[in-house]
């Protein structure tokens, strides 16, 4: 069965779990898949991911939001039947990564019996080479948006022009305590809340219990009430 023929999963049940070094580890019914939003941990970030990757299976996909790192990372990427990233970041890796524009769909198909549509969005801190992501089934954009690391708050109202996730993934260094209420960070926290009213809003934070204080205590009064927390150690499913 080709991939133009595979059924959507209108039904699909999403599974999230936060990893080291802003890694989150996405279950979509029988996909798996890693999101690194950046690589400002450099070699770091291919050891969370690996350690993200352990035990689930083969990944059917890395999403990789971040600029390029001139240390050569492809050779530790997680093995993935698929890496999706930007256009420039994808001729640096080589080997059959998918380079994408923004708001170009891409068609991932597992076991000739599910299909996803990942699709690219502007994210903006690193020009051309950062990308967010959003994923769908039955219509791109339907289930996830995934922004990137500094996507503003035009690209966010463009995004939600576009696409009606079912839940949005907001960063977890929106809250961190050097930022602070009226912080751009913090701003764009409230933008995405507004951007997205119905959606769930999402922040995973990949420290241990007790590793520091939950970022739940970082959110804004009038914002906290809307976002959904997921610890290491504790996956959430969304259905």
């Amino acid at each position: 069965m080709s991939c133009n023929t595979v059924l959507p999963m209108p039904t699909a049940t999403t599974k999230l779990s936060a990893l080291e070094g802003a890694v989150i580890r996405i279950e979509i019914d029988s996909m798996r898949m890693l999101a690194i939003p950046e690589w400002r941990d450099g070699p770091a970030a291919l050891r969370h991911a690996a350690a993200g990757a352990a035990g689930i299976g083969e990944l059917d996909a890395v999403l990789l939001g971040g600029g390029v790192w001139s240390g050569g990372r492809e050779a530790g990427l997680p093995a993935a039947r698929r890496v999706y990233a930007s256009k420039p970041v994808a001729a640096c890796l080589g080997g059959g990564a998918v380079g994408l524009a923004a708001y170009e769909t891409s068609t991932l198909c597992c076991d000739g019996l599910t299909r996803l549509l990942v699709t690219a969005t502007p994210a903006g801190s690193a020009g051309d080479a950062g990308i967010g992501f959003v994923l769908g089934s039955v219509r791109p954009g339907d289930l996830l948006y995934l922004p990137g690391v500094g996507v503003s708050p035009e690209g966010v109202t463009d995004v939600a022009d576009r696409f009606a996730p079912r839940a949005v993934l907001l960063g977890a260094t929106w809250f961190d305590r050097r930022c602070g209420p009226g912080s751009r960070d913090d701003d764009l926290a409230w933008v995405v809340a507004r951007a997205f009213p119905d959606a769930v809003l999402l922040v995973g934070d990949g420290w241990p219990e007790a590793g520091r204080s939950p970022l739940a205590g970082r959110a804004r009064p009038d914002l906290a009430g809307r976002l959904t927390f997921f610890r290491k150690g504790r996956p959430l499913t969304i259905t």
